[in-house]
């Protein structure tokens, strides 16, 4: 004989079930005693109550104390023994009602139908669900109610009764199949919900990651071709040009740096959709973010025809703690589209403190919105002039993601605006201010990043080991490195970085990080790793990447790497970084020589 549970089924959930009313069986075991002892006697009552209790130690030691037998509870001997007890369950709790018809006659009816009642509905509660558990809980009860009747007959009751008893069981019986079934389909149901909504989340997990993926890749694949165009503007930046060229080369480069944005937009959009955008917390001048935003965008303005305004109010002029490069970008988005639709009169950029909350408002005097567009405004990829003769292009992504931005920094992003007279886009921020004295920059102070048209000293003479794949992006590094006096040795992948590492010294190491036979974290591990196993000291590693996934950016960092640079390489930023890194590198040489 094999007796096998159903395929949906599991006998640890009914065991935790048993488990845990075991106190409400013991309750109502004792409730029945009490009412049987005047009747039955004391004798009777405790024998009846000696046998239910020993047959729920018995289920509670082989159940709930590791029994051999159940150590795999879909086991033929756990599910014979687990179906055995069930019936004698069934058998001990049911029998005290034909006792006390036994020994009351007719008087009993009652009793032993309250008994059957109390069983089947016991069985139905936590059964539910488990076919072959409530076919063996059920079965004893459904016997004592054939026989009920029978007993009333042998009692020689009236026929009334003996019908009455009779379609009193069989009614009982029935509600009780009737109920555990329709009960078990919703448990089903509920089961089956349960693992659709299980699988669609799987589902919807699995399109997030390949999504995400194919952002970085596509993030990758467009950043490297935009990488050679900038760069090579900046490269050519750096020479002697006519007038013609200049304008057609900020052309080039205005283009670039437009697809750049929209990239950005995307990239961003993606990471605030997966939950993954990171705010820092840092200090930052508010007169210097505000300062740099004017400076940025008052060429465009000027080219225009335009005047551009800042005004900070006094309360508003200090120091916060937040993140300055999520603000700055969202004032870029703000400041852009005003640019972008206004053709006369002026633009500004007004600061000030509202309810203990920074304020920024971004103010033209443009074409305006209408009502009804200013309801789609912050949607993604939603535009207010969506006819194919718009007159403005753009992806719509520009202020979804400046609101979203905005959120995440304890505040919203609000317009307001008159078609034909001007709009007016504010935003409020949740920042602590520094409450140490800043020290405020001078706004005539030149730019105190190194310039890419000048050799810098603090980089004469500086080793540079470059790991770049692909063609254009080695011309890019050496054009824009070659500008500053710099002659860095290109090898193309991974491994042959490890190598030259191994067999000269090297002051910085720039390391793509996608490359045959060796990807750049890869070799970044190999290289710290060799650094400890031969003492020798730490060589700068900075990753020129676009892979600037938060998680990638957390992988190269964890890897060994200094710092990260984003392609299109920026040459002031690559400048800079390595300034910094050689400046780092000789204090601490400096100190361990004095030590």
């Amino acid at each position: 004989m094999q007796i096998q549970v159903h395929p949906s089924e599991n006998l640890t959930p009914m065991l935790e079930a048993r488990r845990q009313e075991l106190v409400t069986r013991v309750l109502a075991a004792g409730l029945m005693i009490v009412c049987a002892v005047p009747s039955l006697g004391p004798k009777i009552a405790a024998g009846w109550a000696l046998c239910y209790g020993v047959l729920q130690l018995f289920e509670l030691k082989l159940f709930f104390t590791k029994s051999p037998i159940f150590r795999n509870l879909n086991s033929r001997d756990s599910n014979i023994a687990f179906l055995a007890i069930m019936v004698a369950n069934g058998v001990v709790f049911g029998s005290i009602g034909v006792i006390e018809f036994f020994y009351v006659g007719a008087w009993g009816i009652g009793y032993a139908s309250l008994v059957l009642a109390g069983g089947m509905l016991n069985t139905v509660i936590t059964t539910t669900g488990f076919r072959l558990a409530f076919r063996a809980s059920i079965a004893p009860y459904l016997i004592y109610s054939a026989i009920l009747p029978c007993l009333v007959w042998r009692a020689h009751a009236p026929p009334s009764v003996i019908t009455m008893v009779g379609f009193g069981c069989a009614l009982l019986s029935l509600t009780s199949v009737k109920i555990w079934s329709r009960a078990t389909v919703i448990r089903d149901q509920q089961q089956s919900a349960t693992g659709s909504l299980a699988h669609a989340l799987e589902q919807a997990q699995v399109a997030n990651q390949a999504k995400s993926a194919f952002l970085a890749r596509m993030s990758h694949e467009i950043r490297t071709p935009l990488n050679g165009v900038l760069g090579m503007a900046q490269a050519m930046e750096m020479e002697p040009l006519t007038p013609a060229q200049l304008e057609r080369l900020e052309v080039i480069r205005h283009s670039g740096t437009t697809l750049l944005s929209i990239l950005n937009d995307i990239l961003d959009l993606s990471k605030i959709e997966a939950n993954k955008i990171e705010l820092e917390n840092i200090a930052f001048d508010i007169r210097e973010l505000i300062e740099g935003e004017y400076r940025m965008f008052l060429e465009i303005a000027k080219n225009k025809g335009l005047a551009i305004k800042a005004e900070i109010a006094p309360e508003a002029d200090a120091a916060f703690y937040g993140d300055p490069t999520r603000i700055r970008q969202v004032l870029s988005n703000l400041l852009s589209n005003a640019l972008k639709f206004t053709s006369s009169g002026e633009v500004s950029i007004k600061v000030d403190l509202c309810e203990s909350r920074l304020r920024f408002r971004v103010s033209d005097t443009g074409i305006g919105i209408g009502g009804d567009v200013v309801q789609r405004l912050f949607t993604p990829f939603s535009q207010g002039d969506t006819s194919i003769t718009r007159r403005f292009g753009g992806t719509g992504l520009g202020l979804a993601v400046s609101r979203e931005l905005v959120q995440r920094m304890g505040g919203d992003l609000s317009v307001e605006s008159t078609p034909g007279v001007g709009s007016c886009f504010s935003f409020t921020v949740d920042l602590r201010r520094v409450q140490t004295e800043r020290r405020r920059s001078d706004p005539r102070a030149p730019d105190i990043r190194p310039s890419p048209m000048e050799p810098v000293a603090e980089l004469c003479d500086v080793r540079i080991l470059a790991a770049e794949d692909n063609a254009i992006n080695q011309i890019v590094l050496r054009t824009l490195l070659g500008g500053v006096g710099l002659d860095p040795t290109v090898v193309e992948n991974g491994r042959l970085a490890v190598d030259s590492w191994m067999e000269a010294e090297w002051d910085v190491i720039l390391m793509d990080v996608h490359m045959p036979e060796m990807d750049g974290v890869t070799a970044t591990r190999e290289i710290r790793a060799q650094e400890c196993a031969l003492c020798r000291p730490r060589t700068p590693i900075v990753m020129l990447t676009a892979d600037l996934m938060p998680e990638r950016i957390a992988t190269y960092m964890e890897a060994g790497a200094d710092a990260v640079i984003a392609k299109p390489i920026q040459a002031s930023d690559l400048i800079a970084e390595l300034a910094n890194l050689i400046s780092d590198r000789s204090e601490s040489e400096t100190i361990i020589f004095a030590a």
